[in-house]
């Protein structure tokens, strides 16, 4: 019984994150384009020790914004946006700690 269960949630899960996997390939792009640009990055620092977290969320919120800005036509799209952060913050937070590293120790 349980196992059912737990694949019913995998099932659940899978589909509900389709569209996001989809736009995998994308969101790296728009990510390493904003993460490889000094300005964009320096101005999120903004010359002050920025916490890992902050900068964290911000990447995520920027580069969920830039991909929106391709798909207007979407019907929720404060959902979207904020399911868009979570999946860059959570997918590619090994790129976004390492440049963290990087620029921290330029600044």
């Amino acid at each position: 019984m349980i196992d059912q269960y737990l694949f019913n949630m995998k099932v659940i899960l899978s589909e509900s994150q389709y569209h996001l996997l989809r736009r995998h390939g994308s969101l790296e792009e728009i990510l390493n384009r904003i993460i490889n640009n000094p300005n964009i990055v320096y101005n999120i620092f903004d010359g002050f020790r920025v916490k890992f977290d902050e900068f964290h969320h911000t990447i995520g919120y920027v580069v969920s914004n830039e991909f929106m800005k391709t798909e207007p036509n979407i019907d929720d799209p404060v959902k979207h946006r904020n399911q868009l952060q979570r999946y860059v913050m959570n997918n590619f937070y090994d790129v976004i700690a390492d440049k963290y590293k990087e620029y921290k120790n330029t600044i």
